[in-house]
């Protein structure tokens, strides 16, 4: 019997992150393998807040709001809404293809069969940078319309025609661009000027302080680099900004060890020379990682860390809070050691049993020969290398154009 997914009473929110999570696993090489992602989402959420991995190009914080207050627009009704949208949204595919558009179109493959429309993707974002106003799911917006419709017939006008104040709160942001005429039968991925400067002002005013807002502050393009700590703009960071990003970094740097091993101990598993080579090599490059910045883990307040993640976060589940705890206190006791540490060994065994149970690689053989031969092994930038960075370049771009 083939599985499924069904929802029951969850918000679009949590639907939304549940299929962050589901697309991940697209990615094989990105998959939290080992149960750390709260900590991880939490520094990417406070470095680059309103992306997700799934994000393809900046222009949709602008499409997705276009097609959405023209239907109001045109009053089309809660229960045509969401085919409506969709019809639109297909449409805009088009339009982008036949503009020449290739790198960042979400549903170039798929055309019309494209399940995951682009607004599902952007529409958290949308609010995190203030560009809707409607607080809720997509699901509650298409529901609301028809009452907010009604409310608009009863809005109250002076002699001038405008509104007075008190009226229903409109869904999307009064500063929002109008889009071009001929949107969206024909459309690009490139930011006008005034459009930019527009979104640049969502980020100074509903983010504010970010590494995200900094970055594109500075109006310079950002060149192909592994992490965000490796550009030399962000020497000067302000706070605390500056203090989420280094703790933020030297967690990614620390935890990275443990897929490591893990992909080590599958390789060893399989019996496979060429990725024991690899997992090898990749692992001696994490202890020189560590070694160039000792000085920084060895007075790392870890306290203050977690601080962070559960002032955000919330309670971090106790296994998981005690997983990366253990780790850190192997891995900084002896890393040269590690991959024939056996209580590192067990400690890796025993978290993916915990997480997986029956499917856990380490103990089902059926379960490794589904193993691609790099499970989450890439060590975590926090969207960077997945959205963060193509996001700030595109309104880069706009603005100096």
């Amino acid at each position: 019997m083939p599985s499924s997914f069904s929802w029951l009473d969850f918000s679009d929110e949590q639907r939304q992150k549940t299929m962050d999570i589901i697309a991940l696993f697209r990615e094989n090489d990105t998959v939290d393998e080992l149960g750390i992602g709260v900590v991880r989402d939490t520094f990417s959420d406070l470095l680059f807040p309103g992306t997700s991995t799934i994000q393809t190009r900046v222009k949709y914080f602008l499409f997705i709001p276009w097609i959405y207050r023209d239907l109001e627009r045109r009053k089309v009704p809660s229960r045509k809404i969401n085919e409506r949208a969709r019809q639109v949204e297909i449409q805009l595919i088009y339009g982008l293809l036949e503009s020449g558009e290739t790198e960042g179109v979400i549903g170039a493959v798929a055309k019309k069969d494209l399940q995951r429309i682009p607004s599902r993707i952007y529409w958290n974002g949308l609010e995190k940078w203030g560009i809707r106003r409607f607080s809720g799911g997509i699901i509650q917006y298409n529901r609301s319309l028809d009452a907010y419709y009604n409310s608009l017939r009863f809005q109250n006008k002076n002699d001038d025609g405008d509104l007075i104040i008190g009226g229903p709160r409109p869904n999307w942001h009064a500063g929002l661009p109008e889009p071009p005429d001929d949107f969206p039968n024909k459309a690009t991925l490139k930011l006008t000027q005034p459009q930019a400067s527009y979104l640049h002002e969502r980020l100074l005013t509903a983010v504010g302080e970010s590494l995200l807002t900094y970055l594109v502050d500075q109006q310079s393009q950002i060149p192909e680099s592994g992490s965000p700590w490796s550009i030399s703009s962000t020497q000067n960071l302000p706070e605390p900004v500056r203090t989420w990003m280094d703790h933020g970094r030297n967690f990614s740097e620390l935890i990275w060890g443990a897929p490591l091993l893990y992909n080590l101990m599958l390789s060893e598993m399989t019996q496979s020379d060429q990725l024991l080579k690899r997992y090898q090599g990749r692992l001696s490059e994490w202890v020189g990682l560590l070694r160039n910045r000792w000085d920084h883990f060895d007075t790392w307040d870890r306290e203050k860390f977690w601080g962070i993640v559960e002032g955000e976060y919330g309670q971090v589940p106790t296994f998981t809070k005690g997983f990366i705890n253990d780790w850190w206190r192997m891995a900084l006791a002896s890393p040269e050691d590690i991959h024939q540490n056996n209580k590192a060994r067990d400690l890796i065994r025993n978290r993916e049993r915990l997480l997986k149970r029956g499917q856990a690689r380490l103990f089902s053989q059926r379960a490794r020969e589904l193993w691609g031969g790099a499970a989450g092994s890439s060590q975590i930038d926090y969207r960077w290398s997945n959205g963060a960075r193509q996001i700030i370049n595109d309104i880069i771009e706009g603005l100096n154009t």
